[in-house]
C-alpha cells in the first residue's frame, strides 16, 4: 500500500494519504506534507535526526485533530526550520493526539505551505484502509 499521493489541484496542494489504522494515516499525511516541502530531505531518511519535539493536541473531532496536527507540524517547521521525518504517535483518539517527532535540517525547500485547510477535508475507511484527503494553502 502506498503511503500518500500528491493530487492535481488548480491553486493549492492536495494530498491523499493511506494507512492501516489512524496512527499510520496521520503519520503518512504528515510525511506527504514534508515531502512536498523538501523531497530530497524526506527521501534521504538515512539522515540522523537533529531535533526532537513532543506534541500534545486536543481538538473537537477527528477532522479538526488532523488539521491541527498538520498545522502544529508546520508551526514547528517554521520556527525551527526542521523537516520532520519520523513520527511516533503514542496516543490518538478522535479528539486527542500525543506524539514525538524527529526533525532534520532540510537540504532544500521547494514548496512553501502556509496551512492545512478544512476545504475538501475527508477521513474515511474504505476496504479496511483509512484514507484522508487534505488541501494545503500554498
Amino acid at each position: 500500500m502506498k503511503k500518500y499521493e500528491i493530487l492535481e489541484h488548480t491553486a493549492d496542494l492536495e494530498i491523499k494519504a493511506y494507512g492501516k489504522d489512524l496512527k499510520e494515516l496521520f503519520c503518512n499525511i504528515a510525511e506527504g506534507m514534508f515531502y512536498s516541502i523538501s523531497p530530497k530531505t524526506v527521501k534521504a531518511k538515512m539522515i540522523k535526526p537533529q531535533k526532537r519535539e513532543k506534541i500534545s493536541i486536543s481538538s473537537s473531532d477527528r477532522e479538526a485533530l488532523l488539521v491541527d496536527w498538520l498545522n502544529e507540524l508546520l508551526y514547528l517547521y517554521n520556527i525551527s526550520r526542521q523537516i520532520y521525518i519520523d513520527f511516533k504517535i503514542s496516543k490518538l483518539t478522535d479528539t486527542e493526539l500525543e506524539a514525538e517527532v524527529l526533525g532534520v535540517t532540510p537540504e532544500e525547500e521547494e514548496v512553501l505551505i502556509k496551512a492545512a485547510t478544512y476545504h475538501g477535508l475527508k477521513i474515511e475507511k474504505k476496504d479496511e484502509v483509512w484514507q484522508a484527503t487534505v488541501v494545503f494553502d500554498i
